[in-house]
């Protein structure tokens, strides 16, 4: 997923998806590039989804969500932040995507 299309249709999208997983990144990131590489195949089954932060649209509607740091996995249900993890440790990326809470980073 980009976020290319403007903050309140972003926010309006997160907030009517029951369970959704999103890693926020940056391309231009060596710890985002890596975990993007160990995670992309989640992508491809529906579990993970995947918002690019490249651009000044999309920084400004990833800040209004509250991500301020990249790598940053948040899983949101119904809209709502269960849980955010900002770091680049399977160990505790694995945790989020199982619906566990993880530690910041």
């Amino acid at each position: 997923i980009r976020i290319r299309q403007n903050r309140t249709i972003f926010v309006r999208t997160i907030d009517i998806l029951a369970d959704q997983y999103i890693l926020y990144y940056s391309p231009t990131c060596p710890v985002c590039q890596q975990v993007y590489r160990t995670y992309f195949w989640r992508s491809v089954t529906g579990q993970l989804k995947f918002a690019s932060v490249a651009n000044e649209q999309n920084r400004e509607a990833a800040a209004a969500l509250g991500i301020t740091k990249v790598p940053t996995l948040v899983h949101y249900k119904k809209g709502k932040v269960v849980t955010q993890y900002t770091g680049h440790r399977e160990q505790q990326i694995d945790k989020v995507l199982a619906g566990g809470k993880a530690g910041e980073h």
